[in-house]
């Protein structure tokens, strides 16, 4: 089944998707955050991101806080966080976007591969400043920022 690629479409698709990967990786959801600006200052975000290539090419980027991305890897690791070791913090950011990755390229019209996993440890960029599509979301009072840019 081919969908049709609007951007009310990918929008939607976005938001029941990462819905959908947060719960079952996590074990909680995930929402919209209740007061805007609680984004960290430049220099304390991590990001991860995955490309989908093909006919429908499309980057996807995940953005957080440090603190952030460590209760996340504590959800998906299910320990204390005091316990983590920095390579599991970044594998849970890198795992997550290849999941968000591979269901958004199964969604997409078209021939399309997915890409590996790359983590960025070190952005020039504000979590606020996420581009196009971005939507700035909250787990358990953690912020974070999913951007999905079409190339």
């Amino acid at each position: 089944m081919t969908t049709a690629w609007s951007d009310e479409g990918l929008e939607q698709a976005i938001d029941r998707m990462f819905a959908s990967v947060w719960s079952a990786v996590l074990g909680d959801s995930i929402r919209r955050p209740e007061r805007a600006g609680h984004a960290p200052s430049r220099g304390e975000v991590m990001s991860a991101r995955i490309a989908v290539r093909g006919e429908s090419a499309v980057d996807v980027r995940l953005y957080c806080p440090r603190e952030s991305a460590r209760e996340f890897a504590a959800a998906f690791y299910r320990k204390p966080v005091a316990t983590l070791e920095d390579h599991e913090v970044e594998a849970t950011l890198l795992e997550l976007v290849n999941i968000l990755g591979g269901n958004l390229k199964s969604w997409l019209p078209g021939r399309n591969e997915l890409m590996l996993p790359e983590h960025v440890s070190s952005l020039d960029e504000n979590l606020s400043a996420a581009p196009c599509s971005g939507r700035e979301l909250d787990f358990r009072g953690w912020p974070c920022r999913l951007s999905v840019s079409r190339v």
